[in-house]
């Protein structure tokens, strides 16, 4: 039996943590988001590094899905 390698934890930002179809132009104002975002979670919350990536990926999860969504909106009604 083989088992997957180990990885430590990582953080993705950007069109590889939420991509998005062009049509709302949001993909690259997402990712200028996502940096200051994980640069909090990892200075001013004093977070351990596991729990900063997290509360980071939580919160940009929340910010993003909206934008998404209309992005999915946009790419069905304009084709």
């Amino acid at each position: 039996s083989s088992s997957l390698p180990s990885f430590p934890p990582v953080a993705i930002m950007g069109d590889a943590a939420h991509s998005m179809s062009p049509f709302k132009g949001q993909g690259c104002n997402q990712a200028l988001q996502d940096g200051p975002l994980l640069v909090d979670w990892l200075t001013t919350k004093r977070a351990s590094f596991e729990s900063a990536l997290k509360g980071y990926h939580r919160e940009m999860s929340q910010r993003t899905t909206r934008m998404v969504h209309a992005s999915r909106r946009a790419a069905r009604d304009l084709h």
